[in-house]
């Protein structure tokens, strides 16, 4: 049975739940400062942290292991983002943060334009490897970090989140991994706390671009890694459109706690769909009949009509 636990004292114990695995979630209330070693080591099923500023203290392994965690969530209402940063230095997996803005001034007023505040932002931090490498003859140990993971971390300070450093990273992370790109984009793009006009651009235009594998990863399909888009041309990538095993059950949340359904009604209404390429969405479409995802399939078919009436106009025919 899935268990959701509250903590309501001073300090979560170390190893206080170590290895259950029928933690789905965590909520620590404001009064818990102190979050001991490896507290949730091995929860393997837990899907949620809930917590705020006033954890103080973090001893580490806490989050270490929890292999299924997709959404921590934070209010902060002291302006400190330490416990994020914390963390995030205890974890080379990716993490998605949404942040709850309770302040005066939020995130840093040299770094966050005034207009336009949402006071919440939606954050994906992508996962990352460091690979040590021994050097024999100089006799020292050379670290090699791979992936973007480390560089979108760094931009968590204590008292605040550089949100224009972290969105400048985002070519990495789309080269790293189409779906973590898509994530980065869609959390900027649904929370847009100090998002300039450029980095919304770049956002929608690799969302529009990537139009395929988008639809195709929210209905539950595999994507193509980049060496496998190579290894094949595009009719093959097409016929190996299939479900994933390992993907969301149908109506469950794909992302932070929002559906692929809601996720592809935001994509259709912001016009992030490529309308040109019908194609796009009928792979994702098959998908997602197959694995009977009513409400994603109506999504689907609704953008799937917008692009039926572009191309009438222009005298093209599209049938789906």
């Amino acid at each position: 049975m899935r268990q959701c636990v509250v903590v309501d004292q001073e300090s979560a114990a170390p190893h206080a739940f170590d290895g259950r695995d029928d933690l789905a979630e965590v909520t620590l209330t404001d009064r818990v400062r102190r979050i001991g070693s490896f507290a949730f080591y091995r929860c393997r099923n837990l899907e949620t942290l809930r917590l705020s500023d006033s954890v103080m203290d973090y001893d580490g392994g806490a989050i270490r292991e929890c292999t299924s965690l997709r959404l921590v969530d934070v209010t902060v209402r002291h302006g400190s983002f330490s416990i994020i940063r914390d963390l995030l230095g205890d974890s080379d997996a990716e993490l998605v943060f949404r942040i709850h803005i309770q302040e005066e001034e939020p995130l840093s007023a040299a770094k966050v334009p005034a207009e336009g505040k949402s006071r919440e932002l939606l954050l994906v931090f992508p996962s990352f490897v460091s690979i040590a490498e021994e050097n024999t003859m100089a006799r020292q140990i050379n670290f090699d970090i791979r992936g973007s993971g480390m560089g979108y971390r760094e931009t968590v300070k204590r008292r605040e989140i550089r949100l224009r450093e972290y969105d400048s990273l985002f070519e990495g992370a789309a080269v790293d991994n189409v779906i973590t790109g898509a994530k980065v984009a869609l959390g900027r793009l649904l929370y847009p706390e100090g998002l300039s006009p450029a980095a919304r651009t770049k956002y929608e235009s690799f969302l529009q671009e990537r139009t395929r594998d988008v639809l195709l990863w929210l209905a539950g399909g595999k994507v193509l890694t980049r060496t496998e888009e190579h290894a094949m041309d595009l009719r093959a990538a097409a016929v190996a459109a299939e479900p994933d095993p390992a993907a969301p059950a149908p109506g469950e949340p794909v992302f932070a706690e929002l559906t692929a359904a809601e996720l592809a009604g935001f994509l259709q209404r912001e016009e992030l769909v490529r309308t040109d390429r019908p194609e796009d969405v009928e792979d994702a479409l098959r998908v997602a009949s197959e694995r009977k995802d009513p409400a994603l399939c109506a999504a689907l078919l609704e953008a799937a009509g917008a692009g039926r009436k572009e191309r009438d106009a222009g005298g093209m025919e599209f049938v789906l």
